[in-house]
């Protein structure tokens, strides 16, 4: 999509070990990953003590991992999930998955 043409974007939060959606809201085209993380709140951000969970954040998205990396102290959780996910159910990651930035 160029930046002429936009459309809108159904975004779906799911819960993370039970599955269900829990919140749904229309983005536009021309928003990134980094835009929806800082307009949403995920109630785990205040579940950790630290400042520097507050920075870190990550979506899972078609069995891909893409971890807000923009802060120095961010904290990378997709790696451990990756390595549990691969060992638990490897059904869920794409199967060119692979941690990265």
């Amino acid at each position: 999509i160029d930046g002429k043409n936009v459309c809108v974007v159904s975004v779906s939060f799911y819960h993370p070990t039970r599955g269900h959606r829990e919140k749904e809201f229309e983005v536009l085209s021309t928003q990134t990953l980094a835009d929806i993380r800082d307009a949403f709140t995920c109630p785990e951000d205040s579940s950790f003590l630290g400042p520097q969970y507050k920075t870190s954040g990550m979506f899972f998205i078609d069995g891909r991992f893409y971890t807000d990396t923009r802060d120095q102290n961010h904290v990378d959780f997709a790696k451990p999930i990756y390595e549990f996910l691969s060992i638990t159910d490897p059904s869920r990651l794409a199967r060119d998955a692979a941690i990265g930035r």
